[in-house]
């Protein structure tokens, strides 16, 4: 008789469809085509870091910074502007902070 091993991808996978059916039955609007295409649009900038940081990684070298390197200089334009420092100004600073550091 065979028996069964959850693998890594197999659990990741159940809980994906587990929050996904969750969020349909319990949030209204969130099965929607439009909503769905917004979620996909939204990640796909992710994925594309990702399938950069895998290539290092399977290249037995481990580098995150490469996530850092888009959340600090946004998350800086955004504090500078609410902070009352006009965008022309603020955005040549965030844009130079993460070619700097990238």
């Amino acid at each position: 008789m065979k028996t069964f091993r959850a693998r890594q991808q197999s659990i990741v996978f159940a809980i994906f469809v587990a929050l996904a059916l969750g969020f349909a039955v319990f949030l209204p609007g969130f099965a929607k085509v439009q909503n769905l295409l917004t979620l996909v649009q939204n990640v796909a900038i992710l994925g594309i870091l990702e399938l950069g940081m895998a290539l290092v990684v399977i290249g037995r070298g481990i580098d995150i910074s490469m996530i850092a390197a888009l959340a600090v200089p946004s998350g800086l334009l955004l504090q500078m502007v609410a902070d009352g420092m006009p965008l022309a100004s603020s955005a040549p600073l965030a844009l130079a902070f993460g070619l700097a550091n990238g």
